[in-house]
């Protein structure tokens, strides 16, 4: 019960410093440099940083030499996100990332850029949080009173699961809907994409999206999903000529 304990709240941690960390990596760095709220839940948890926090946590704590848990934190967390990537693209036509214009990068899920930032990230992880972590770990094993916070915030991760799979699978039936196996939504462009579209629209509409809910509102799904692929055609077509 303990050791369970230990990795729900190193998970949450990485979880939502993740998402802090891809909302201004979005915002300064990215393609548009525009607020999204990245990623597949609508609240500010990632769960693939939070995987990755826990695999990277329990890798610390080997007593094994430094250069091969960093070579462990290169594997692994890469790993992660290729398996992920090819999970969500299969299973419901939808791209949480996209490297195709990073170099070397194998089917825009994984790219050495991205497994080299993975890797510092984790070398960070190790030499600041992990020292830490294990005091955070040590209070809540002699307060366990306050496990209850972690149940209430998992609670509320559960029905944001809920919800997302539920929008996702909405999604993939307007994709099988259009007949193109090899179509696909680009999951923040999508988001980014009806933002703009409303942004036209805001003296018509109601209701409207908001960062954490961009698919909410009068704007239906059907609408913005034809908007967006639209989009990526052009860009497509704009690359090639």
């Amino acid at each position: 019960m303990l050791h369970l304990l230990e990795y729900l709240l190193v998970f949450l941690i990485g979880a939502i410093i993740g998402w802090i960390f891809e909302v201004f990596f979005k915002r300064y760095i990215g393609d548009r440099k525009k607020w999204v709220n990245p990623g597949f839940l609508a609240g500010p948890f990632l769960p693939i940083y939070g995987t990755g926090a826990c695999l990277i946590y329990a890798i610390s704590k080997l007593p094994i030499n430094l250069l091969i848990k960093v070579v462990l934190f290169a594997v692994l967390t890469t790993s992660i996100e290729y398996l992920t990537g090819v999970f969500f693209l299969k299973k419901f036509h939808v791209r949480l990332w996209d490297y195709t214009n990073v170099k070397f990068n194998i089917k825009g899920h994984i790219a050495p850029l991205f497994t080299g930032i993975w890797t510092v990230m984790s070398i960070g992880f190790y030499y600041l949080l992990y020292p830490n972590l294990h005091n955070q770990v040590t209070f809540l094993y002699n307060h366990l009173e306050f496990s209850l916070f972690l149940g209430f915030f998992y609670g509320v991760i559960f029905i944001d699961l809920i919800h997302s799979i539920n929008l996702v699978s909405k999604l993939k039936i307007i994709m099988d809907s259009i007949g193109d196996s090899e179509a696909f939504v680009h999951y923040e462009k999508l988001k980014l994409d009806v933002q703009d579209k409303i942004d036209h629209l805001k003296n018509k509409l109601k209701s409207r999206p908001t960062f954490m809910l961009p698919f909410n509102g009068e704007y239906n799904l059907k609408q913005r999903v034809a908007f967006h692929l639209a989009k990526l055609k052009e860009e497509v077509e704009s690359r090639h000529k």
